[in-house]
């Protein structure tokens, strides 16, 4: 793994954090106390993203690092479920990395015409 790789890593998992900060905070969907919630969670676009361009290795890393933050959310602050939620969110979010890394470069979505509308239709059949 070269320092190219890492930096890009590095900068999708930070915003993976900040899409999941903002996004968590800003829109809750549901809310009731003693009973968890739910949230709108846009951190899974910095996932995608690492997985798309560089593989499925980089989407199990920004998922783990940028999952942290929902994790500890859903956890500790909406829901009861502690240390489960803390490390089966960013769990969840690193085999969706995975996932989308591996049907992506199984595809060969990359080599064929129309790239751009392959990868959106790839990306929400993902999602």
């Amino acid at each position: 793994m070269n320092s190219r790789k890492i930096a890009f890593i590095s900068l999708m998992s930070a915003l993976g954090l900040l899409l999941s900060a903002l996004s968590l905070n800003m829109a809750p969907i549901f809310n009731a106390v003693g009973q968890g919630g739910a949230a709108l969670d846009f951190s899974h676009i910095s996932t995608f993203i690492a997985s798309i361009f560089s593989g499925p290795s980089a989407g199990i890393a920004v998922g783990l690092l940028g999952g942290i933050y929902a994790g500890f959310h859903f956890g500790y602050v909406m829901g009861s479920l502690g240390l489960l939620s803390l490390f089966g969110v960013p769990l969840g979010k690193a085999l969706t990395g995975l996932t989308a890394g591996l049907l992506y470069k199984k595809l060969r979505i990359n080599e064929r015409k129309r790239i751009s509308m392959l990868t959106v239709l790839t990306v929400l059949a993902f999602y």
